[in-house]
């Protein structure tokens, strides 16, 4: 006995594949039950993954070694094992259709199979990753009702819920997201299920609760690469609900995380001055789109949009000299000549009226 498994073992050390396999599969014919044969089939599979990477149309013949254990005992753990294995081969060439009809041979036949976990949830995988999306919801569902404990429940949780996502059951998408991130707050898909969860609130229109879930995310997870773009979606959300004490406070701090020059700061900068117009503060929002002026540096689009929004400020406050000179600022900043024109015009019209003591309308940039 021991001499067909170590002549087989010398092969496989020796990199000779071939008679490897012939050897140990000989070894677990004969022996299928012996304590060495959980080894033994790890040797002779790995003998077999050698073949095809080496050779890939080999993959059908090293398939066909295992089948034909399951065959020859076709009710024993090492049936079990061997259609696992199978069924994983299928998985690791992204064959998702095969695979998954492999994985449902061991949920099905071998229900006592110390892989059942594994096989139900790399089943659903399977679907998931073939987008059909009616058969991952149910069986990811089976996998988290039945596998709470297992190291992949934290995966199966978040992909049903973007399997829902993907479907636009938006309802149930925030269920399974909510699901994970109270079951497994420590897990690796748990940041990722705020930022989707937050998604999902924002189709389903709930922008308080996906507000709060960003800055959940951001207060939970400070260096996760989601954070600041979940802090940023935050704030805008805060100022779409017309929140713009707590929305300052927030754009505030993302000033601060953002080096000059950076879109983002500049969009910040923006939408501060915004809020502060939007809560009746215009001397503040004056400051902040100055500031934004000061920080586009070459960035000329916003450059334009922080003197506009300050030029009609000033119109608002009848201060008409203020306002001329950022309408002039503005006509010197360059880019497309007609903005340009139109701010100088703006100017000049403001200049003839104040000077001459006209009354002002204030309607737009133009006459």
């Amino acid at each position: 006995m021991l001499a067909t498994l170590r002549i087989g073992q010398s092969y496989y050390n020796a990199g000779d594949d071939k008679n490897a396999i012939s050897e140990l599969e000989a070894f677990l014919r004969k022996y299928p039950k012996d304590a060495k044969s959980p080894e033994t089939l790890d040797l002779l599979e790995g003998s077999i993954n050698r073949q095809e990477a080496a050779n890939p149309a080999l993959r059908p013949a090293g398939t066909a070694v295992l089948r034909g254990l399951i065959s020859a005992f076709p009710n024993s753990p090492l049936a079990s094992e061997c259609q696992f294995r199978i069924a994983r081969r299928f998985f690791s060439w992204k064959d998702y259709d095969g695979a998954a009809a492999e994985f449902e041979k061991v949920i099905v036949t071998y229900p006592d199979s110390s892989h059942m976990s594994e096989s139900q949830f790399y089943a659903a995988e399977c679907y998931y990753n073939l987008k059909k999306y009616d058969k991952a919801i149910p069986a990811f569902r089976r996998f988290v009702a039945n596998f709470s404990d297992s190291e992949f429940s934290a995966a199966a949780w978040f992909h049903l819920g973007t399997s829902h996502f993907n479907t636009s059951d938006f309802e149930a998408a925030i269920e399974a997201y909510s699901s994970l991130i109270r079951l497994y707050p420590d897990s690796e898909f748990t940041s990722a299920a705020y930022n989707n969860l937050a998604l999902a609130q924002k189709k389903m229109q709930k922008l308080t609760e996906a507000a709060d879930t960003y800055s959940k995310l951001a207060l939970n997870f400070p260096d996760d690469p989601y954070a600041v773009e979940a802090l940023l979606e935050s704030a805008k959300l805060k100022k779409e609900l017309e929140r713009y004490g707590e929305a300052i406070l927030v754009f505030r701090d993302l000033e601060n995380r953002f080096p000059p020059g950076d879109d983002r700061k500049l969009e910040v900068l923006a939408s501060i001055g915004e809020c502060y117009l939007a809560s009746n503060d215009p001397e503040e929002a004056v400051r902040t789109f100055r500031a934004l002026a000061d920080a586009a540096g070459s960035n000329v689009n916003w450059k334009l949009e922080a003197f506009r929004q300050m030029g009609e400020i000033y119109e608002k406050q009848a201060k008409w000299s203020e306002a001329v000179s950022v309408y002039m600022e503005g006509g010197r900043t360059g880019g497309n000549p007609q903005v340009s024109k139109s701010f100088r015009d703006r100017a000049q019209y403001l200049k003839d009226a104040y000077l001459s003591g006209s009354d002002l309308k204030t309607t737009g940039q133009g006459q």
